[in-house]
């Protein structure tokens, strides 16, 4: 009588399909996270232009001094050297898109002039921000929907 051994190689279709679910639960739990991550990324690089477009403006008026109130997007993208063509979120900046400049006299000092920047930027998409006030951007300010500038 002959003895059989039996080689086992390869993988038994129960083991496959274990292997199969563990992959499909860590995808199911990495897409989530990976989405958080980008849309943090998408925000920041949003804040990050918004910045580099109060510099430039704010360089303007040094150089140049007080020649105008509002700077539209084109005259935006005229002082920077990276335009703003096109939005983290992959939509156009909008045309209304501005940057309002207000000057006062600083009441403590005659003959000085204060600056106030106040801001809205936004996409096609309908992402972006307003600002009023002339304080420090970070992400909190992104409005994932319904921005929409319109220059007074």
């Amino acid at each position: 009588m002959k003895m059989f051994i039996k080689d086992k190689k390869g993988f038994t279709l129960i083991e496959l399909l274990a292997v199969i679910v563990i992959l499909a639960i860590l995808v199911m739990v990495a897409i989530p996270a990976v989405t958080r991550y980008l849309n943090a990324a998408r925000q920041g690089t949003f804040v990050d232009n918004a910045k580099s477009a109060i510099s430039a403006v704010r360089n303007d008026v040094i150089i140049n001094g007080y020649t105008k109130s509002t700077y539209t997007l084109s005259d935006i993208n005229d002082l920077l050297e990276r335009k703003l063509n096109t939005s983290p979120f992959n939509s156009a900046y909008t045309t209304g898109s501005y940057i309002q400049v207000t000057q006062t006299e600083n009441p403590a000092n005659s003959g000085e002039y204060v600056y106030t920047y106040s801001m809205c930027l936004a996409d096609d998409g309908g992402h972006g921000f307003e600002l009023t006030a002339e304080n420090e951007l970070d992400e909190s300010d992104i409005k994932m929907s319904g921005v929409s500038c319109s220059s007074t």
